[in-house]
């Protein structure tokens, strides 16, 4: 009876083995496959920024002629492209002797300060590798300039018959990077980095100043790994914390940099150790029900019931069957699982189980245990009395009387429907979630290099000829302006106002398609505090004017500042220019707040417009008044309603003509939104 007892609990050991052996490999090949997805993810997006700001510099070194420095037109021209890359603290022009020979610039202002760079290591890799012509990744660093770390990227600068003349160099913000890694940290102590290909740290989520510059060259990633493969998903140290994680890893094809996504080994397998927990429980459990009701039995023989009980009572089907193949004993499980009572299948074939497609399998499995080979485990399906197929794993062993002759076998029959459809619903949702993110990363990057494409083409295909036309027409004028009549030099001066206007509408258009490009810095805005110094700004360039400000006091609102000082500026822009014929000018600026929303008004009594036009007010390039009334480009408002979009916010406008006009737009208040909205 102990025999039995044992074998009994040896096979549910094995079966439940077995079973929990599979789901290991199951959610490790799952992990595995998610952890390279998100890899593969981080490493498009983190190159598609990488690649825009490289465009920058390019444009940048191009501008830039340190014989001819400083040049207003060059650095206006950089800090407009600054606008869209708010991820840059600033950048800086240095000199073939590592001194800096202009002023520090970002998109609002410039600082003239003289900096020693020469022991910096972009520096030193771009004055002794100039002739490559291209990008420098260099490890964080304190900014001298701004007192705070940056990423330096960097590109040099052509000098004097072929030699190193310097370059331009892009402070790069780590939190912008740790912020666009944290999007693909998506479980519980997950992380996701970013590394230069020598190991370097550049950025990191969660914890990003903690690794910040820390090399990670002496990693299995790193020594073995990568020079075998560009991407992989491997079982590895965390470099700091020498806690064990499953690390995905990739190398972009066009920088010199690693995307890496990780998670805990413990966290992975989470879901599998609980599983284990409750099939080495299941074991203790019942075989302690075996072994004590099988002493007792060797006592008392009304044990018996017991043990037949606990069989009887088992989630799993038990049945017993001989070396014919006919049923002995069913127990409530096999009830439950195929629907046929004991008296009804006690006495019958166990192939009545089996589907028709496997007809041997039955009798090769009899023919086994006949030989007192027992069937550990494998899954196959069974067929229930309606006639339905059920996913089943099956164990069997041998069953022998007290002289050891093998008179049948004990078959646990445990249903692995839920499991196998939660299997196939994984691979399914994994699929899914890879090919959305492909699709994604195809569209982000197909729309970045379309936009690329057409501010590479108004920067320089539109900007070459009004350059020639404004040049020959000045020229004209200074060389023959004596031999010319009235009406020659009327025309001459007319194509020089003409071609700047166009240049106007030329930078109007890219700040338009740059207000709907890059990633939003959002913090608290003290408008009130924007509005008086723009006030200020306003009255200093107007001395002839008088008018009356009105600027409530504690506004603020949620939303990028660059951003936000474009709609500000041209608002109370607008409201300067369109009181100018207004003997009593007055400006008002207020807000209207509705729960986590502010609405913040820009009001004046000024020229107005009709209503019944108001559609065409943010629209590109449409004016409700005459140049020669109040001149413009009609870009200005476009560009406004674009900003307060992205915001997630609405803009409107109301007036009468000669009753002025009030401009409102709506911001969050203090809630940084998970979802950018507005328009693409």
């Amino acid at each position: 009876m102990l025999a039995y007892a044992l074998a009994l609990i040896g096979l549910i050991a094995v079966a439940t083995g077995w079973d929990v052996y599979g789901s290991y490999r199951a959610q490790q090949d799952l992990v595995h496959r998610q952890m390279a997805t998100l890899a593969n993810a981080a490493s498009v997006g983190i190159e598609g920024s990488v690649r825009a700001i490289d465009g920058l510099l390019q444009d940048a070194a191009k501008s830039i002629d340190l014989d001819h420095w400083p040049n207003p037109q060059a650095v206006s021209y950089i800090q407009a492209r600054l606008v869209a890359f708010p991820e840059i603290h600033d950048l800086i022009i240095v000199g073939p002797d590592g001194r800096t020979v202009s002023e520090i610039i970002n998109a609002r202002s410039t600082t003239a300060q003289v900096l020693d760079v020469s022991d910096r290591e972009y520096f030193l890799h771009q004055r002794d590798h100039w002739a490559d012509q291209s990008l420098h990744i260099a490890a964080p660093v304190v900014s001298r300039a701004m007192g705070r770390h940056v990423i330096p990227l960097s590109r040099p600068l052509p000098g004097r018959n072929g030699a190193f003349g310097g370059l331009v160099a892009a402070g790069i913000n780590p939190v912008y990077f740790g912020k666009v890694l944290g999007g693909f940290a998506m479980q519980q102590d997950a992380s996701a980095s970013l590394l230069r290909r020598d190991g370097i740290f550049l950025a990191r989520f969660p914890d990003e100043a903690q690794y910040r510059g820390l090399s990670a060259a002496d990693s299995p990633i790193f020594r073995q790994h990568l020079p075998a493969a560009s991407a992989g998903v491997v079982d590895a140290p965390d470099i700091v914390t020498g806690r064990q994680r499953v690390i995905a890893y990739r190398a972009m094809d066009n920088y010199p940099l690693v995307a890496i996504s990780t998670l805990p080994v413990p966290i992975a397998l989470q879901e599998w150790r609980q599983q284990m927990a409750q099939g080495v429980v299941t074991i203790l459990v019942l075989a302690g029900g075996v072994l004590f009701l099988t002493f007792v039995v060797e006592r008392r023989t009304d044990s018996l019931r017991g043990l037949a009980e606990i069989i009887q009572s088992s989630d799993d089907a038990i049945i017993g069957m001989n070396l014919a193949g006919r049923i002995t004993s069913w127990n409530g499980g096999a009830e439950r699982l195929f629907g046929y009572a004991a008296c009804e299948a006690i006495g019958q074939s166990v192939t009545m189980l089996g589907p028709k497609d496997r007809p041997r399998e039955g009798q090769d499995v009899l023919n086994l245990i006949a030989n007192g080979q027992p069937v550990e485990h494998y899954e196959t399906q069974r067929k229930t009395k309606d006639g339905r197929l059920v996913d089943v794993s099956v164990s069997i062993s041998p069953i022998k009387d007290g002289r050891g002759k093998i008179t049948g076998g004990s078959k646990i029959v445990r249903d692995i429907t839920r499991r196998k459809r939660a299997e196939d619903e994984i691979r399914h949702l994994a699929a899914v979630l890879e090919r959305r993110v492909e699709e994604r990363t195809a569209e982000l990057v197909a729309a970045n290099q379309e936009m690329e494409s057409f501010t590479y083409a108004v920067s320089h295909d539109l900007r070459a000829p009004l350059r020639a036309m404004t040049g020959f027409s000045q020229a004209l004028i200074e060389d023959y302006g004596s031999t010319l009549d009235g009406n020659s030099k009327v025309y001459l001066d007319q194509i020089v106002i003409a071609s700047r206007h166009m240049g106007a509408l030329i930078d109007g258009l890219l700040l338009l398609s740059r207000c709907s490009r890059g990633d939003l810095q959002r913090e608290t805005v003290d408008l009130s505090a924007m509005a008086a110094w723009m006030q200020r700004e306003l009255h200093q360039a107007h001395l002839d004017r008088k008018v009356t400000w009105t600027i409530e006091d504690g506004l603020s609102a949620w939303g990028d500042p660059r951003m936000i000082e474009i709609v500000m500026r041209n608002l109370m822009g607008n409201a300067m220019k369109y009181t100018a014929r207004t003997e009593d000018a007055q400006v008002r600026i207020f807000s209207e707040r509705d729960g986590a929303t502010v609405r913040i008004c820009v009001a004046d009594n000024g020229a107005g417009f009709n209503p019944a036009h108001s559609d065409k007010l943010f629209r590109p390039f449409q004016r409700l008044h005459r140049q020669d009334e109040f001149p413009g480009l009609g870009i200005g408002l476009a560009t406004v309603r674009r900003i307060v979009s992205r915001h997630g916010g609405a803009i409107e406008a109301t007036s009468a003509p000669d009753k002025g006009a009030t401009f409102c737009f709506s911001l969050p208040v203090g809630v940084d939104p998970d979802i950018e909205v507005g328009e693409s």
